[in-house]
């Protein structure tokens, strides 16, 4: 889906979307392609968002299967497989988030500063609280599993 709401981010989205088919694969040499699938899938999520504060005011939310989750640790941090969320996998995801809002804040106004990420769990069939605000949201898919990256108005707190 590549749905967005407000002009200034239109004009970036095809950036947004580089962004992050070029990121995953530079980390961990997990191809990651554009898609339009349904969002979110029926099993468990890793949530990880960063806040911006200034003159843009905003959230952007990671969210991936765990199978990504796994395999992008593994391959990051030169680890075996995990078979559940750990510390690394809380870490290596962290930081996918941190690469990919880090990046997308030199799309921003000036004067945007941004938070640490932080990671929360959402097992399989658990409802992922909704998140108001939505300005724009991309899919992506792996051969390991999916990810989708959303931009939304206002701070994300979801623990």
């Amino acid at each position: 889906m590549h749905s967005v709401t407000i002009p200034y981010l239109e004009t970036h989205l095809p950036e947004q979307v580089r962004l992050v088919t070029e990121i995953i694969p530079i980390m961990s040499r997990i191809p990651a392609v554009s898609t339009e699938m349904t969002w979110p899938p029926e099993e468990a999520l890793l949530l990880a968002w960063v806040n911006f504060a200034g003159e843009w005011s905003g959230s952007m939310v990671l969210s991936c299967t765990l199978p990504l989750a796994f395999q992008f640790t593994s391959r990051l941090m030169s680890v075996p497989l995990p078979a559940s969320v750990d510390d690394d996998v809380r870490d290596s995801i962290a930081e996918l988030a941190n690469t990919i809002a880090g990046n997308f804040k030199a799309l921003l106004p000036s004067g945007c500063s941004m938070s640490v990420p932080t990671v929360a769990l959402h097992p399989a069939g658990a409802s992922v609280p909704p998140l108001t605000g939505r300005l724009c949201e991309c899919h992506f898919t792996t051969e390991p599993g999916a990810c989708s990256v959303m931009l939304k108005a206002g701070q994300t707190k979801l623990t």
